[in-house]
């Protein structure tokens, strides 16, 4: 895998995970605590959360699915 592709699956992996993560906890912490004085730091925080427990697995999941889609499919041909 040259670097170029490893530099853009992290930053793919890193993106999603943050763009995942402040979406999910802004809705779930709007949904539970709906908008109260205490809402941004509650976001904040659990975006945070979000994010540290997304993060590891942006990076295996889409490893795992890519082996069972190739076992379904058949490898890509480049």
């Amino acid at each position: 895998m040259n670097k170029n592709k490893v530099k853009r699956l992290v930053f793919m992996a890193l993106s999603m995970c943050v763009i995942m993560s402040l979406c999910m906890t802004f809705i779930m912490v709007a949904i539970n605590m709906g908008f109260t004085d205490g809402f941004l730091q509650a976001w904040l925080i659990g975006s945070a959360i979000g994010f540290l427990v997304a993060l590891p697995i942006s990076f295996l999941v889409p490893m795992l699915v890519e082996k069972l889609s190739d076992r379904l499919f058949g490898k890509e041909k480049n």
